[in-house]
């Protein structure tokens, strides 16, 4: 996923232009995956700190390497189509915060009420550039209630959270410093760094900072912030239950990625490596994923608490499983 995202890019950001920060365990993977994107573009997060940190270290080596750079976003757990309609799209955000100098975030026109999902809510418009709106971001909301999902959808002026953001990068670098100066000091000495010995200096400064989210430690409290409704199709795939989004079911509305056998059961969620069967008796809306070293069992309807299991996780030091 991704190469797809950095395919998703072609006409509009050349692959030299690509930067991917990732875990550490997993440069070489990317590296890998997409052999375009030089080796020096893959940044290697020493451990997670949420997305603040991650940003603002993306922003800083940008600069580095030219001050007046401008900055997508783009998180890799994405589906979206047509490409054609995204590329236009992102031509201009692009333009309107090079040329604006706002931050900016893409919302996502919703198709039912999720609670699994953050919200914006929008406010006046105050650009239009050919199908695109731009408006002022009245608020972010938090992840909400059924009840309240159902009002949000009912307005017209609330939009999924993406994730997606566009700004130049000395903007977004001048917000970390107002907004969260700990991580700012903390990582523009080591953005002016290069090569193997920036490890240990990354590592230590990761060290002694907390996690924090790019919404809530930045977005929620800057001033010029604006939405776009995106006009492409848009599914995040972070939850188990978008597999039923994406693919299509069983006559009894089972989705399997792998072999299954299902007796007496609907609305499964079944994901198997090769060599291994799911098998289930008499049971709904269930979600079974099975790899190597692990395996998942749950209601659907508990699919967004799977990040409690990772929370276990990290507490018991089993960073292999996460």
């Amino acid at each position: 996923m991704i190469d797809e995202t950095r395919r998703r890019l072609e006409g509009v950001i050349a692959p030299e232009h690509v930067f991917v920060v990732t875990r550490a365990s997993q440069v070489e993977l990317v590296r890998e995956s997409c052999p375009d994107i030089p080796a020096g573009n893959v940044l290697a997060e020493p451990c997670g700190r949420n997305t603040a940190p991650c940003v603002a270290l993306a922003a800083l080596k940008l600069l580095e390497a030219d001050s007046e750079a401008t900055m997508l976003c783009l998180p890799a757990d994405h589906v979206i189509g047509p490409d054609e309609v995204f590329r236009d799209t992102i031509r201009g955000v692009l333009a309107r915060a090079r040329d604006a100098g706002t931050l900016l975030t893409l919302g996502i026109p919703p198709t039912y009420p999720s609670t699994g999902f953050g919200y914006i809510e929008r406010g006046e418009r105050v650009h239009r550039d050919g199908d695109l709106d731009f408006h002022r971001v009245a608020r972010f909301v938090e992840k909400p209630d059924a009840a309240t999902a159902e009002g949000y959808l009912g307005t017209g002026r609330f939009l999924w959270n993406s994730g997606m953001f566009a700004w130049r990068a000395d903007v977004i670098a001048a917000e970390t410093e107002r907004h969260l100066p700990e991580i700012h000091a903390a990582l523009a000495p080591v953005a002016r760094l290069a090569g193997p010995d920036v490890e240990p200096d990354l590592a230590a400064a990761y060290e002694g900072l907390d996690g924090i989210s790019l919404d809530y430690g930045i977005m929620e409290k800057a001033d010029a912030v604006e939405v776009v409704p995106a006009p492409f199709a848009w599914d995040d795939v972070g939850s188990w239950r978008a597999l039923d989004r994406l693919h299509p079911g069983d006559e009894g509305g089972n989705v399997a990625l792998g072999e299954f056998l299902g007796v007496d059961s609907s609305g499964v969620i079944a994901v198997t490596d090769e060599g291994h069967t799911i098998a289930t008796v008499g049971v709904s809306d269930l979600i079974v994923i099975h790899t190597a070293d692990v395996t998942l069992v749950c209601p659907k309807v508990e699919a967004e608490r799977v990040k409690a299991i990772v929370e276990q996780l990290e507490a018991r030091g089993r960073d292999d499983l996460r």
